[in-house]
């Protein structure tokens, strides 16, 4: 857990010095947060989670945490709680949730949720009921799927560099044209499958870049072609590793 809030912190870095040619979303997922909390990832969680509340989301880095009792003294100080942009409640005591929501008489009863259905407190303040839909492992490797298509990827590449705003025209991917691509695909060969090795571990792109080929985000147009080979290795590869 450790290296991966250090891998996360480095990421955040590099993207707000703007020096990382990478804006793929990346999440931050700490389950048990409550519990972490008191251990000896206290410390280093606490600041990372601060930092993506101010300044990450405009980078697309975000943090995602779970837990079961949400005290101050838990959660590494009221501030940093009160810093999550948006919360979740399932089924708890309404005390509980009130630790974490802070709405005294306005939060309605939360103990008798439905399996599934959990309250959704928006950066706006509006809080609305919603249904959690039951993913499986199947999901999630048809997901996988998806996104390693040729007309899903270009979502995941051509987003806003930082301080510039969503472009209106991003490529659009219907689920069956995803599924058409998938109807066939050559076997990846060892070094595409290397790559998506090496992005499930945690490198991005500009990192495989130079273990691969050597070449550096700072040398221009030698990087883009070295860096357009790399992509079409990682769909290659993520496509072969589903």
């Amino acid at each position: 857990m450790l290296s991966s809030v250090q891998l996360v912190t480095e990421t955040l870095d590099r993207r707000l010095r703007n020096t990382s040619s990478e804006r793929w979303p990346l999440i931050l997922a700490a389950d048990e947060f409550t519990s972490l909390m008191r251990g000896e990832l206290a410390a280093p969680l606490a600041a990372l989670i601060e930092r993506v509340a101010q300044a990450g989301r405009k980078v697309l880095v975000f943090a995602l945490v779970s837990g079961q009792v949400w005290t101050a003294e838990r959660t590494g100080g009221s501030a940093l709680r009160d810093s999550l942009a948006s919360c979740y409640v399932h089924r708890m005591k309404r005390r509980q949730a009130n630790h974490l929501l802070q709405l005294g008489d306005e939060l309605p009863e939360t103990l008798t949720l439905a399996t599934g259905h959990a309250l959704l407190y928006r950066t706006s303040g509006e809080l609305i009921e919603v249904t959690i839909p039951n993913t499986t492992a199947q999901d999630v490797a048809r997901v996988g799927q998806l996104l390693a298509s040729p007309q899903a990827y270009p979502r995941l590449t051509l987003l806003p560099k930082v301080g510039q705003k969503s472009t209106s025209d991003m490529p659009s991917v219907c689920q069956s044209d995803a599924q058409a691509s998938l109807a066939y695909s050559a076997p990846a060969s060892t070094e595409a499958l290397r790559v998506a090795q090496l992005f499930q571990n945690g490198m991005d792109l500009a990192a495989i870049v130079v273990e691969l080929r050597g070449v550096r985000s700072s040398e221009g147009k030698r990087y883009q072609v070295a860096l357009s080979d790399v992509q079409a290795l990682l769909r290659q590869g993520l496509r072969g590793a589903v």
